[in-house]
């Protein structure tokens, strides 16, 4: 992925536009994956030991590649996407830079601007 990919990706989960398998509750994740991202289960052998051989560090995809059902209230996928280990080291500083910058924008106190009419009504 490139770095302005990464950078999306980081500001659209933010936005709550993604769905990573880590939003999956501990426990559940191994029962449920297959069902949440669909084409998990229809891997042949060969893409399934290429995904061994490479494991993704996380899966996620968009939400507005949801199907219209759900399952135990996660949405369900016919596609994903994965995220390797180095980008998603940038991704974790992208989020936390992004999320900062929303905090600081959203504790900032708004100036006050006063025009002539409100002056003149005071």
């Amino acid at each position: 992925m490139t770095d302005a990919e990464i950078k999306q990706l980081a500001m659209d989960y933010a936005d709550g536009k993604v769905f990573f398998d880590r939003n999956i509750q501990r426990g559940e994740s191994e029962n449920i994956m297959g069902m949440i991202f669909m084409p998990l289960m229809m891997l042949n052998d060969d893409q399934r030991a290429a995904m061994i051989a490479d494991p993704p560090y996380a899966i996620y995809e968009y939400y507005s590649a949801a199907g219209p059902r759900s399952i135990n209230g996660y949405p369900i996928f016919m596609s994903f996407r994965q995220i390797k280990k180095p980008d998603w080291d940038k991704f974790v500083v992208y989020l936390k830079e992004y999320e900062d910058m929303r905090a600081a924008f959203a504790a900032k106190k708004m100036k006050k601007k006063t025009t002539k009419k409100a002056k003149a009504a005071e």
